[in-house]
């Protein structure tokens, strides 16, 4: 167990040291899920929720974070799993081949969906969380309009189009961060704006 505090210092002297390398490298992954996890929490602090101060990072088939509000084992916050978003059929490091806006959108959403269906076979229990961040630039996803309003409307569409169950969620919040991991939103069960730099945005 280690407390956020702490432990969020030393990620961020790493996140300096290595810039890109940091987001895109596989084998800084759990420290990248820490990075992500501390930047939630912050989230969190910011817009006047609860939030937890001690973790534990877990090993499958647990979920990636045990959160604790205080250093003991018996006071459990949330569990909490992280999942990364990505284009759509692309390997980390691999060059965009194509180029056309579009397909960078659209591929965004794909995998989406995709990642969200995957996770919702995964059964952590009544205390657990997920949140997705995008690890991809902010100007792949909104280029067609504000990145919050897209996520609300794609969540629709994809529900709609039957891609997407989110009567099947096993978590009881699910929340999705900014490529820039200083925006924050719930698309489950309901959907909020937990904190946003701009009000330009649509609740559907």
């Amino acid at each position: 167990m280690f407390l956020i505090e702490e432990e969020k210092n030393i990620v961020e002297q790493k996140v300096q040291k290595l810039g890109e390398e940091f987001l895109v490298s596989e084998k800084h992954k759990v420290d990248r899920e820490k990075f992500i996890l501390f930047r939630f929490c912050e989230l969190l602090k910011k817009s006047k929720q609860k939030y937890p101060t001690y973790a534990k990072a877990m090993n499958p088939p647990e979920p990636d974070f045990h959160t604790f509000t205080s250093n003991s084992l018996t006071n459990l916050f949330k569990q909490i799993e992280i999942v990364e978003n990505i284009h759509y059929n692309r390997k980390r490091r691999m060059r965009e081949q194509n180029t056309d806006e579009f397909e960078y959108n659209k591929n965004v959403w794909n995998s989406f969906s995709e990642n969200l269906n995957k996770k919702f076979y995964k059964i952590y229990g009544k205390d657990s969380w997920l949140l997705m961040y995008h690890n991809i630039p902010a100007s792949h996803i909104s280029k067609y309009g504000f990145w919050i309003n897209l996520v609300f409307a794609n969540k629709e569409l994809l529900s709609k189009k039957g891609e997407i169950d989110f009567n099947k969620s096993p978590y009881e919040k699910i929340f999705v961060m900014s490529s820039g991991f200083d925006e924050l939103v719930r698309i489950y069960p309901i959907n909020e704006v937990v904190i946003s730099k701009d009000s330009n945005y649509s609740i559907y």
